[in-house]
């Protein structure tokens, strides 16, 4: 694989951190989910959010991948 250059290594540290910050999204909307009852109201909206965040995580994986960078495996600051 190619090495990216300095643009594309700005461009890609961006990408990640807006990944991390897409990923925390589905996490936390996971959680919320776990605590509700099954036959919640605001079941469906809040599903409907997190799978959201969760297509813009997929997508944000494949941009970096395609700028030849490694997406990042988790929400918090340390993850690669």
């Amino acid at each position: 694989m190619a090495m990216a250059n300095t643009g594309d290594n700005r461009n890609i540290d961006q990408l990640n951190s807006f990944l991390r910050g897409e990923i925390s999204a589905v996490e936390t909307y996971a959680i919320a989910l776990q605590k509700l009852p099954v036959d919640s109201p605001s079941r469906s909206r809040l599903d409907a959010c997190r799978q959201s965040h969760a297509e813009r995580v997929a997508a944000l994986r494949a941009k970096i991948l395609s700028l030849g960078g490694a997406p990042s495996d988790g929400s918090g600051p340390g993850a690669r």
